[in-house]
């Protein structure tokens, strides 16, 4: 459980309009955590960095790619507003996931690649509450 005593929350860094940036504000406010915009913010969650990459990790009999590993990684950071005090020193934390590109896919494999992209964003995010629940009383 995420410490009332840190709301609100503003989020700020990159990727204000971004996906990941939706998934962690609906997941504070499904924890019960206001999220501000504005002066009435207690903390701030910092996201400094926000990169994917994707690596194949196998080839099938044609020499082809047929499996691949995406990673997606957030470096954040939790600091109190009025005074800038850090509470959470910047931290970098890392989801991957193998998917395997399967021949009569075709454009599915797009939709595949998304869903994946979707859950390990959900997963650093719920890394990113569990650090801020054992870092944060």
């Amino acid at each position: 459980d995420l410490p009332e005593t840190i709301g609100p929350v503003q989020i700020t860094g990159i990727d204000r309009l971004g996906r990941f940036h939706r998934t962690l504000r609906f997941a504070l406010l499904d924890n019960g955590i206001a999220v501000s915009g504005g002066e009435e913010a207690k903390t701030q969650i910092v996201l400094r960095d926000y990169r994917g990459s994707q690596f194949v990790t196998a080839l099938d009999q044609e020499g082809k790619a047929a499996e691949y590993e995406l990673s997606r990684t957030v470096v954040f950071s939790l600091r109190e507003k009025a005074t800038g005090r850090e509470l959470i020193a910047p931290q970098e934390l890392e989801r991957r996931a193998l998917y395997t590109d399967e021949p009569q896919a075709g454009f599915g494999i797009t939709l595949q690649r998304r869903e994946i992209i979707e859950q390990l964003d959900e997963q650093l995010v719920d890394d990113i509450l569990t650090a801020i629940s054992l870092k944060v009383r």
